[in-house]
């Protein structure tokens, strides 16, 4: 029973724990998105009024995110809640540097002040992301079934060893009680131990394939978004944002070399197209702000989205891949402890009834 359930129990606090991770590394994402988006519309303000409906969707989507995650695990909910105020912090900056462009005056110097409110709440939901991927990888690394197949082994051995002590006592070579035991042991054990080798080669693929590349995935979606941030922040005169850009450029090299190379070719050559158009554009350049907004030739959004959609469809597609594999394994669980157990149980009331018969016969 223990052999069964047990493994079951922590496969279920494992998918539980990949979804968190997945949903607190997608509302940093959509915090990362807004900002681009802003940043972006900061570069020519009358030309991007309609954008900011586009900024306050998408941390419209992170609170969303937030509040999913606060309920998914009350022990994060104050940290959640500190994040979603600061980011509410970070909305009104922006929305007030927005105000002071529409009025005509600059808002830029606003602007790239506000990013630094984005500081904390990111370092915190990569922080939690971080825990809930520990408490994944803690779950799936137990041996518990292990054991249990190991005890029920031991239990085998001394079911046969009472049926030759039996034997030697009674004359008899066969009891059919210690027989019947016997039988119903090994097929309990049997059958945990297969299923218990299944559940571990599902979860040793989970965690070498399917669950690194969706996180590695949703982090470099989010990195690419802060360094298109930190590239229009830069045409708006940062001081910091060659430097920004240049740390967030090497996250997302970072990830992709934590992608299998099957999945990581596409992306890495579309990464390549964005950081080559973000080189041939000069800071002084007249039209880089121009160039910065653009998805045409020579622009750096258009292969920033590019990027940016396959990273998002792929952090999705192995997330739901590895949710599906652990309840793959974990969905025969049930069934196998009832009929694990209710072979254990009748093979210790075949064993009694056997030697009882045996001890009222030797009276």
């Amino acid at each position: 029973l223990f052999g069964t359930a047990y493994p079951a129990y922590t496969l279920s606090a494992s998918i539980s724990d990949v979804q968190q991770g997945q949903r607190l590394r997608l509302a940093s994402a959509a915090v990362a998105e807004a900002d681009q988006i802003a940043a972006d519309a900061f570069l020519d303000p009358p030309a991007a009024a309609g954008e900011l409906s586009q900024f306050q969707t998408r941390l419209d989507q992170a609170t969303h995110m937030l509040i999913e995650a606060a309920a998914a695990s009350p022990a994060d909910a104050s940290r959640l809640g500190d994040v979603q105020q600061q980011v509410s912090d970070y909305r009104r900056a922006v929305e007030s540097a927005w105000a002071q462009a529409a009025t005509g005056q600059s808002g830029a110097s606003s602007f790239i002040a506000a990013g630094d409110r984005l500081k904390e709440p990111e370092t915190t939901l990569s922080a939690l992301a971080a825990d809930a991927d520990s408490r994944v990888t803690t779950g799936l690394s137990g041996r518990f079934g292990d054991w249990a197949v190991v005890a029920g082994w031991v239990a085998l051995v001394a079911l046969i060893g009472a049926c030759v002590v039996m034997a030697q006592r009674t004359r008899r070579v066969v009891n059919l009680g210690l027989a019947a035991a016997v039988g119903l042991v090994l097929i309990g054990v049997l059958v945990v131990g297969a299923q218990n080798d299944t559940v571990a080669k599902n979860t040793t693929m989970v965690t070498s394939t399917t669950l690194l590349s969706g996180r590695a995935a949703a982090e470099a979606q989010t990195s690419a978004f802060q360094a298109k941030a930190a590239e229009s922040r830069t045409y708006l005169g940062s001081t910091t944002g060659a430097a920004d850009w240049s740390s967030a450029d090497q996250r997302v090299k970072n990830s992709l070399t934590m992608l299998t190379y099957s999945l990581s070719s596409t992306p890495s050559t579309q990464w390549a197209a964005y950081t080559a158009a973000h080189a041939a554009i000069q800071p002084s350049n007249p039209n880089a702000k121009a160039l910065g907004r653009s998805t045409g030739a020579g622009g750096t959004l258009g292969p920033l989205r590019t990027f940016t959609s396959t990273m998002g469809q792929l952090a999705d597609s192995q997330a739901a891949d590895a949710v599906s594999s652990l309840r793959t394994a974990r969905s025969p669980l049930a069934g196998i402890a009832w009929v694990s157990t209710l072979a254990g149980l009748l093979a210790a009331a075949a064993a009694t009834m056997g030697i009882t018969r045996r001890l009222s016969e030797y009276r």
